[in-house]
């Protein structure tokens, strides 16, 4: 006979728990990944556009059209990445969550499993931001160093100023200005900006005469509220403290102390890809979770698994600037 357990336990009840969970550890996937492209099966292939920002000719009524060039694309495949993870609960837990009488029981599984799905979707959302941060670096690559896709970002949108952000001579705003104007060149009309840094960017932000002198009549009571410049020459800037534990059990930060990442917001330029589940029970949600008895020793697993990858597709978007 079916029990409450037996209904916890079931892959619907169980994939619809898990892409209900939430976690906080997707900024910048919530941000700039948040557009989610289900794929029909492992193997990504996307386009990555560049566009000609020419205007057109006037032509007379009796005139024929205009043939205009296509749009610059480069065709990008790879395999999807995988991520799964399962915890075993074994038959003594279980026993002593059934002791306490069948409707403290079944609250008791329900949190159960619902702590241990949270745990593993952290880990799985942490290796999400990871990868939506190297994104924006210009490749994604995982923990070993080893690159799973490169999204071939031009030197021009890597740059290193001359003048360093620390240092007397660094002009911030003229560099951000530049860049926004690269950008613009590249990929239109930029409905807004976003930028990310690192701790040592911001220290060097704060102590620049020239973003100072410019913000201290504007920004004073912001800069002394927060501690940070949230804004400077129309760019919404973040400073990111998250950071993961690599192999070695060190912290990294996802955006290096010395980055700045600026991004102009244009339509289509960003997608977090996902490849279905290989699972009968599986529909293609975005994550999925299944549960099954083992034996030896007595127990259940409780598995989760996700196969996402965040894409960029107009790295003209995006101006990585190393800037201390």
């Amino acid at each position: 006979m079916a029990t409450e357990f037996d209904f916890l336990l079931k892959p619907r009840t169980l994939i619809t728990a898990i892409n209900a969970t939430k976690s906080n550890q997707t900024k910048i996937v919530d941000s700039i990944f948040s557009r989610k492209i289900l794929q029909p099966n492992d193997r990504f292939y996307w386009e990555v556009k560049t566009g000609s920002e020419t205007i057109m000719r006037n032509i007379k009524v009796n005139e024929t059209a205009l043939v205009t060039s296509q749009l610059g694309r480069t065709i990008v495949t790879c395999q999807a990445p995988r991520f799964a993870e399962k915890k075993m609960i074994s038959d003594y837990d279980l026993m002593s969550i059934r002791a306490w009488g069948n409707a403290t029981a079944f609250e008791s599984m329900k949190k159960r499993i619902g702590d241990e799905h949270f745990d593993m979707k952290q880990k799985i959302d942490r290796t999400r931001e990871f990868m939506a941060a190297k994104a924006l670096a210009g490749q994604v690559t995982n923990e070993y160093g080893e690159t799973l896709v490169d999204f071939n970002f031009a030197s021009e949108h890597k740059p290193t100023p001359t003048d360093k952000w620390d240092t007397a001579n660094g002009d911030p705003i003229a560099n951000i200005r530049a860049w926004q104007k690269l950008i613009g060149q590249k990929v239109g009309n930029v409905s807004s900006w976003t930028a990310y840094c690192g701790f040592g960017v911001m220290n060097a932000l704060l102590n620049n005469t020239n973003v100072t002198n410019l913000l201290q009549y504007q920004k004073g009571s912001q800069i002394a509220e927060s501690g940070q410049i949230t804004n400077l020459a129309g760019v919404n800037i973040q400073e990111y403290y998250g950071s993961y534990v690599d192999k070695a059990g060190s912290y990294q930060d996802y955006i290096p102390n010395g980055a700045f990442i600026l991004i102009g917001n244009v339509t289509d330029a960003f997608g977090e890809l996902y490849a279905p589940i290989v699972d009968t029970d599986a529909r293609g949600e975005m994550f999925y979770s299944r549960s099954w008895e083992e034996q030896d020793p007595r127990g259940r697993w409780l598995m989760v698994e996700a196969r996402p990858l965040p894409v960029v597709f107009r790295p003209e978007a995006i101006v990585y600037a190393t800037v201390i």
